[in-house]
């Protein structure tokens, strides 16, 4: 049943593209939110550079969580085999 759904060539190529434009996305906002952050290294306050590491922290977490799903996303246009799919998803 799962590779019933995965066998139609205009849903795999929409996960492919949907995937690219994720990874991009991701990459595009980490590499936003480490410039912020080196704008904000030049602060004097101890306590304020910590709140901006930690942000800094934060998003680059989410923004890395957004390139693994797209990475999954783009993944799932090569696969062939049900097994490989429920593995890729991890059910």
């Amino acid at each position: 049943m799962l590779l019933a759904v995965f066998e139609n060539e205009n849903l795999r190529t929409m996960l492919l593209l949907g995937g690219i434009v994720l990874i991009a996305t991701g990459l595009i906002l980490f590499l936003r939110h480490r410039q912020q952050w080196v704008e904000s290294r030049d602060d004097e306050d101890a306590n304020k550079r910590q709140f901006e590491w930690r942000k800094f922290r934060r998003r680059g977490v989410v923004a890395v969580l957004i390139v693994i799903s797209g990475s999954s996303m783009a993944a799932i246009y090569w696969c062939i085999d049900a097994k490989v799919v429920a593995t890729l998803l991890s059910i």
